[in-house]
């Protein structure tokens, strides 16, 4: 439904000032000082001292009593300073601009007039205005003692009040020529000053324009002498109309209309409620050289000139608008100009109808058969399961979880049943389905400013509400995160390395449609940015088609239910660009991974995802292609697999070093990797023959805490994991027996 909004502001050109209590440091250039009183009496600053590139007494005026410059930190540089935000931009001394109160910042221009309204006091010297209430403002040096004016724009019908009528002046009006007259006749006269001159009454206002009219010469005014005083008679009080028009819903775009027929524009501000800004260019705005900002967070768009040259009297597209929706309408709000150049002009501003946005939008999710991770970013009325898949040509035994519940499909007659009752934008699903498909959602565009995801210490399946691809560290910057806190989804993951590098990995956009899972170290709330099509990466989704001599490394993960993330580096020869790590169990590859650069440390890795059917036990064995020799080499190393398995870092790789065709000769246990370590460390170890094996984690106490093996092993090259997560830092030992071989060495684990 449209609903029409009118919102009637009246501006003046130079802004009507207020004296305002002025406070220190509003900009908080001291603040990493401890404020003024630290500076002044803890430092011993005097006020007229320099500290921090500022003199003390313009930063902290109610401290030091002191007058100080207007902006004395440039906190309206980028504005044109405190004159373009008063006079051109028209703001009160008591509004808020830029994010500060005016008067906080203009302290020397907002100190200058004690008026709090439209009384005059702010007009050029010896100039008058007309509001289409039927005021009339003066500034005047002069004593007055009569003046003359015609009207256009409405029939005048009489006139009183204001200093005229306060000074003993006599008033005669005129409706047929819309003449006013004022004079003594008893030689009383108007002091010299500023504020309402005279109230005009009137009627016939076309809402349009009222103008001080006829020919100028016989608008007048004079002092006690009979002496005209040469005055500026401002231009008419006009109306300046604004309207959303031209709006392209499938393209995210509008017009902004202005019709501006009488007076040129020196500058706007205005809201548009409803939408999201991503980009605002062209129109009268642009062809004027005017620079326009605008704010994605607040939906202001501002506009003005750096060279001094308006934007013409007239009508047409003031500037184009692109836009990502948020509501089902847009609507102009808090509309603000400068009219230019100033004649003593009033304004209204009008703006038209809100504009209805069909932000209905469909998602497509193109599914395998097998496991898919999954997740919306529309919302409808009715997000039921059965309604939500309603899409999926469905096979009975189709299964769809997520953390809190399941369901499975029962048919076309039963459909979907179970603890899983209704789908979420915040959350990732897990879908079975026997057959490929297209999984079709329609609604309204997901909200990603208004729909925070919760997020717990450890694992979260989160969803993607954005409509467009974004940046992992832009689309995770809002939440709390700790080194190595770790996202994936089912073919990629990245890890966090700390502020400066922030996230890396094969994972680097995040993708509407797509399920993600996130660990992370301490609970917060993830909001997404909104955002837009100029935002989203064009995604070169890299296809690996593997060398032909690997080709049966190929794997489907829709096959499996379980993941887990190896970060593996090749440590006994010499790798390349184009080379490949395939990870196995028994002869089926479960992952492969092709090598890649870590920008953090210039070295290179393989980051693979495996994939398994069962939680834990399947045992990972790899094996690595050498592009440049075309050749497969077995590795010795191994790992058991646990669903959600996270093994090494860019920084600190699971390193293969061991060729399986050369047997080891003696029992040895090497050196933990990485000691100390956080919380994870790895032990390689050789035996040269079978043999029954024990490795234990003792305290410093000697008491057993952990054992990790202890069982008949074949002979050939070994690695273990301890996940040390659950125990305290201290210092441990690990103790190997293998046969009559011992070895024992000392571990730190740090947190």
């Amino acid at each position: 439904m449209k609903k029409l909004i009118k919102n009637t502001i009246f501006l003046f050109m130079l802004g009507f000032l207020s004296a305002q209590d002025c406070v220190d440091d509003p900009t908080g250039a001291y603040s990493g000082f401890g404020g003024c009183d630290m500076v002044i009496n803890t430092f011993g600053m005097a006020c007229d001292a320099a500290f921090a590139n500022y003199i003390v007494g313009d930063i902290c005026p109610v401290s030091c009593e002191s007058s100080p410059q207007d902006d004395p930190t440039g906190a309206y540089a980028a504005f044109g300073g405190c004159d373009a935000v008063i006079n051109t931009f028209m703001m009160a001394c008591d509004a808020t601009f830029g994010g500060y109160t005016v008067s906080n910042i203009c302290m020397t221009s907002c100190e200058s007039c004690g008026g709090g309204g439209p009384d005059g006091c702010d007009l050029p010297l010896f100039s008058l205005s007309i509001l289409d209430d039927g005021s009339v403002l003066y500034n005047s040096s002069e004593t007055i003692a009569g003046f003359e004016f015609y009207v256009e724009g409405a029939i005048v019908n009489g006139g009183s009040g204001g200093d005229a009528e306060a000074s003993g002046l006599t008033v005669i009006t005129n409706s047929t020529t819309n003449k006013v007259l004022v004079h003594s006749i008893n030689g009383s006269t108007i002091p010299a000053g500023d504020g309402v001159l005279i109230q005009i009454n009137f009627s016939d206002y076309g809402g349009e324009a009222i103008c001080f009219g006829g020919v100028e010469e016989n608008n007048f005014i004079n002092d006690s002498n009979g002496t005209e005083i040469t005055s500026i008679w401002g231009e008419c009080y006009v109306t300046v109309k604004l309207d959303i028009q031209n709006v392209d819903i499938e393209a995210g775009t509008l017009d902004i209309y202005m019709e501006n027929t009488t007076q040129d524009v020196g500058g706007f501000q205005f809201t548009l409620s409803g939408i999201t800004l991503t980009g605002v260019s062209g129109g009268t705005s642009a062809e004027a050289d005017f620079l326009v900002n605008y704010s994605d967070v607040t939906s202001i768009i501002l506009g003005f000139t750096l060279s001094g040259n308006p934007i013409p009297a007239g009508e047409g597209i003031l500037t184009n608008i692109v836009y990502t929706s948020v509501s089902d309408e847009a609507c102009l709000n808090n509309t603000i100009y400068s009219l230019d150049p100033w004649g003593g002009g009033n304004y209204e501003s009008t703006v038209g109808s809100c504009e209805e946005l069909n932000s209905e939008v469909t998602l497509s999710i193109t599914t395998g058969s097998g496991w898919n991770w999954i997740s919306l970013n529309v919302e409808n009325d009715d997000m039921s399961i059965n309604n939500a898949l309603s899409s999926l040509n469905a096979t009975t035994n189709d299964f769809i979880k997520s953390p809190n519940g399941a369901s499975i499909y029962y048919g076309e007659e039963t459909g979907w049943q179970g603890a899983l009752s209704e789908l979420s934008v915040t959350g990732m699903y897990m879908l079975k389905s026997a057959n490929s498909d297209n999984l079709v959602v329609s609604g309204s565009p997901a909200d990603p400013l208004a729909t925070p995801i919760v997020l717990s210490e450890g694992w979260n399946w989160i969803g993607y509400t954005p409509q467009y691809d974004g940046p992992i560290n832009d689309a995770l910057a809002s939440i709390t995160v700790t080194v190595d806190d770790f996202i994936k989804n089912q073919s990629a993951s990245a890890i966090y390395y700390g502020e400066e590098s922030g996230w890396q990995g094969a994972l680097s956009t995040l993708t509407p449609g797509e399920g993600y899972m996130l660990k992370v170290a301490t609970a917060s709330d993830l909001i997404y940015p909104n955002f837009g099509p100029d935002d989203a990466l064009v995604r070169v989704q890299e296809q690996n088609e593997l060398p032909p001599s690997i080709s049966s490394w190929e794997v489907d993960y829709h096959d499996f239910e379980f993941t887990g993330t190896l970060s593996l580096s090749i440590d006994n020869s010499e790798d390349y660009d184009g080379d490949y790590i395939g990870v196995f169990v028994g002869d089926e590859c479960r992952g492969v991974a092709k090598r890649m650069y870590f920008p953090i440390d210039g070295s290179y890795y393989y980051s693979a995802m495996v994939y398994s059917n069962v939680i834990e036990g399947d045992k990972l064995t790899f094996k690595y292609y050498n592009s440049l020799d075309d050749e497969i080499v077995d590795y010795g190393e191994s790992l058991d697999f646990t669903a959600n398995m996270i093994v090494g870092n860019g920084l600190n790789t699971f390193g293969l070093s061991h060729v399986v065709d050369i047997m080891p000769e003696d029992y040895s246990l090497s050196r933990a990797y990485p000691n100390p370590f956080n919380p994870v460390t790895t032990l390689s170890f050789t035996l040269p023959v079978e043999t029954e094996v024990s490795i234990a984690v003792y305290n410093l106490y000697g008491r057993e805490v952990f054992s990790l093996i202890n069982g008949n092993m074949q002979a050939g090259y070994h690695s273990i994991v301890w996940d040390a997560n659950s125990y305290s830092s201290g210092v441990y030992f690990v103790k190997m027996i293998a046969g009559e071989y011992v070895n024992t060495q000392k571990l730190m684990l740090i947190k």
